[in-house]
């Protein structure tokens, strides 16, 4: 069985369209950033990942790319780390800068806003297992800071038991 010769530009044409899809959609993907506090392993972190990855979903009408960073608290601490590291987010992003950044953690969230206007400050950040009172209490958060802190209740757990 032959292909119809008059039929052969508009296979032509639908599979160009097929495969150049693809590098026109490039413009429109999403990016996001996941900052973690502490290290890859950290098993939490695995379940928080998993959970991320599920949840987020990339399809050829919103394609989504999601990249993950880790600051390795506390094994590295100090503001010449956190001004290396700052440094390196922010020049291995430059050509694909986060439309959004979620911070794992109270150290990561603590450590985006200090270094937000230098990093992405374009960007929301959205919040997941910060506490609210540790070290010290939240601070009054920007309006694109938004997530649900984790809050302990020693005494009503106490009582429970």
């Amino acid at each position: 069985m032959g292909i119809d010769s008059g039929r052969w530009p508009g296979w032509l044409v639908a599979i160009c369209c097929v495969l150049i899809a693809p590098a026109g959609m490039a413009a429109d993907v999403r990016h996001v950033l996941v900052l973690y506090s502490n290290g890859r392993l950290v098993p939490a972190n695995v379940d928080v990942e998993r959970g991320l990855r599920g949840a987020i979903r990339d399809t050829a009408a919103r394609p989504v790319e999601v990249f993950t960073e880790f600051l390795d608290y506390p094994d590295f601490v100090g503001d010449d780390y956190e001004d290396t590291v700052a440094t390196y987010l922010r020049r291995k992003y430059a050509a694909r800068p986060p439309d959004v950044v979620i911070a794992v953690a109270r150290q990561s969230l603590d450590f985006l806003l200090r270094q937000r206007a230098r990093l992405f400050p374009g960007a929301p950040v959205v919040h997941t297992a910060a506490f609210r009172a540790y070290p010290q209490p939240f601070p009054a958060l920007p309006a694109d800071v938004v997530g649900v802190p984790v809050e302990y209740d020693p005494a009503g757990t106490i009582e429970q038991a």
